[in-house]
């Protein structure tokens, strides 16, 4: 994924390397981090700030409907990339 974010870069897409690098490295590992937090203190029985975990809980879930957005996109640039090939032909 990371060279993929570096050759868009390099090819001047760079807007698509930010979308990719963020939905595919940055959100995933900001999930993971959340998710461990919230399995330690519900482990832990842990009654410390329970409407902000609750609030980390809804967010994590939030992002999680936006982590196939960069598959998306992809698949945009295919076929706007296939277009304008059959257009030249």
């Amino acid at each position: 994924i990371l060279s993929g974010v570096i050759f868009l870069w390099e090819s001047g897409s760079w807007p698509t390397a930010l979308l990719v690098f963020f939905a595919s490295i940055v959100v995933p590992l900001l999930k993971i981090v959340a998710l461990t937090i919230l399995v330690v203190s519900v482990q832990r029985r842990s009654i410390w700030r329970p409407l902000a975990r609750a609030r980390l809980y809804r967010v994590v879930g939030f992002f999680g409907r936006w982590s196939m957005l960069d598959i998306y996109v992809r698949r945009v640039q295919l076929r706007s990339a296939f277009a304008l090939g059959s257009a030249n032909h």
